[in-house]
C-alpha cells in the first residue's frame, strides 16, 4: 500500500512538472515574446557593433576617435558575442517566419496597416489612427491614443 501511494506522488509531482515545462515553453515561444526578443537582441547587437568604434576618453584632450589598433582588437574581442548574437537572431528569425507561415503569429507591418483599419490587439477591435516604424497608433474611446507594437495585432480589416 506504501509503495503505491509513493508512486501516485511521484506521478502527481511528475504530471506538475511538465505541465510547468509545457506552460514555460509555450510562453517562451508565443509569437509576441518571439518578435519583442528578436528586437531585443537586434538592439544588443547594435550595441556592440558601436562599442568597436566609440571614442576614447583622454584626460587632456577629452574624446578622441578611436585608433585602427584599437578598432581592430575590440573587433577581435567582440567577434564571439557578435556572432553569438547573430547565431541567435537567425534562429529566432526562422522562428518568427514559421510561425508566420503555419498561421500562429501575423506578419504585418507598416506596409500592410493604414490609417483608417481596424485592428484586434489584446482581444479589442481599434481603430489605426497611424502606423508608425515599430508600433501602431490605436484608438482608445478617450481623448488619447494607444500605442501597439505590429506583433501585437491578431486581426486586421480593412475600412471597405
Amino acid at each position: 500500500m506504501r509503495k503505491s501511494v509513493e508512486a501516485s506522488a511521484d506521478a502527481t509531482t511528475a504530471q506538475a512538472r511538465a505541465d510547468a515545462a509545457t506552460h514555460t515553453t509555450d510562453a517562451r515561444y508565443s509569437p509576441v515574446t518571439v518578435a519583442n526578443r528578436i528586437e531585443t537582441l537586434g538592439a544588443e547587437l547594435r550595441k556592440l557593433e558601436r562599442r568597436i568604434t566609440a571614442q576614447c576618453y583622454d584626460d587632456t584632450r577629452g574624446y578622441l576617435d578611436a585608433t585602427a589598433e584599437q578598432i581592430q582588437a575590440r573587433a577581435k574581442r567582440l567577434a564571439p558575442h557578435l556572432d553569438e548574437k547573430r547565431d541567435q537572431i537567425a534562429y529566432w528569425e526562422a522562428v518568427r517566419a514559421a510561425q508566420v507561415a503555419s498561421g500562429k503569429a501575423t506578419g504585418y507591418d507598416r506596409s500592410t496597416v493604414t490609417k483608417g483599419d481596424r485592428v484586434k490587439i489584446r482581444g479589442q477591435w481599434r481603430e489605426v489612427v497611424r502606423a508608425n516604424v515599430k508600433t501602431v497608433s490605436v484608438t482608445t474611446g478617450y481623448t488619447w491614443t494607444d500605442t501597439a507594437p505590429y506583433a501585437e495585432i491578431q486581426q486586421l480589416v480593412r475600412p471597405e
